[in-house]
């Protein structure tokens, strides 16, 4: 039941009052009647809590758009000879601190930032429509705002590999830039693998006068995958589609050569 005078009740007061606005079963003749009747709800929103002032921030976005409104403060009055509500594209009615507003918003752990974050993804669409917002992701992030991953719940190596992938997915450069940039003249000794990030392949070229053997550890230490590098090849590709999402560590072993460790992070 509503509680008259509590904040979840202004915040279902203005959500209802809002969606009459956008109700076909209405007179258009009372649209502007209805939207300051919108427009004083969603005003009496007060409250301590971010949370529950992102809805009374993310509601006025959609009333200025709503009402065709441009460049408006404080959404105090209506100029109701030029109000065409529906008509104005999102780009064009809200200001730059909106659109920051909607897009830091839409990307929020909804038990972070409240009900407005699923306000805010449709009206963030209209900026990138093809955004995806893996929660899971995002609430584990925000559970470690300092982001030193240092005190994330542990409920299985997932999260970490999860983590992981997050940061794998924010570099700028393409896989093939990358190979681009690793192949070179070898000499004596070295051992060159690529691409990291991979998906689908892995690549190891290495110069030795002995075989040797490569070696690939998941996150808990176990062998998954060994292959001989024998000193004829010179190369050797393997398929890393079958692996996980994660972070792997390898080991790179010849005889009378220099070995090799470190890690190898794999996507999708």
């Amino acid at each position: 039941m509503q509680q008259q005078g509590s904040t979840i009740g202004a915040i279902n007061e203005a959500d209802k009052k809002i969606a009459l606005l956008s109700d076909s079963t209405t007179n258009d003749n009372n649209f502007v009647a209805r939207f300051n009747d919108a427009l004083s709800a969603n005003n009496a929103i007060t409250s301590n809590n971010e949370w529950e002032m992102n809805e009374r921030y993310v509601n006025a976005i959609k009333l200025k758009i709503m009402s065709g409104i441009i460049d408006t403060v404080g959404y105090d009055t209506v100029n109701t000879d030029s109000l065409q509500y529906l008509t104005i594209p999102v780009t064009s009615c809200i200001s730059i601190e909106e659109k920051d507003f909607l897009r830091e918003l839409a990307y929020t752990c909804p038990f972070i930032g409240g009900n407005a974050v699923y306000k805010a993804r449709p009206l963030w669409a209209s900026y990138a429509p093809g955004a995806i917002y893996d929660d899971r992701l995002l609430c584990i992030m925000g559970q470690n705002k300092n982001l030193d991953y240092s005190n994330l719940n542990i409920d299985s190596l997932y999260e970490q590999q999860i983590v992981d992938q997050y940061k794998v997915k924010q570099m700028t450069i393409e896989n093939n830039a990358i190979i681009d940039s690793k192949r070179k003249v070898l000499e004596d000794g070295d051992i060159n693998i690529y691409p990291n990030p991979t998906s689908q392949q892995l690549t190891i070229e290495y110069e030795c006068k002995t075989d040797g053997e490569f070696i690939l550890y998941n996150s808990l230490g176990q062998e998954i995958l060994k292959t001989t590098l024998t000193n004829e090849n010179k190369k050797v590709s393997l398929l890393t589609n079958d692996l996980s999402v994660g972070v792997y560590s390898y080991k790179c072993i010849f005889a009378g050569c220099e070995s090799k460790n470190g890690k190898i992070t794999i996507i999708k």
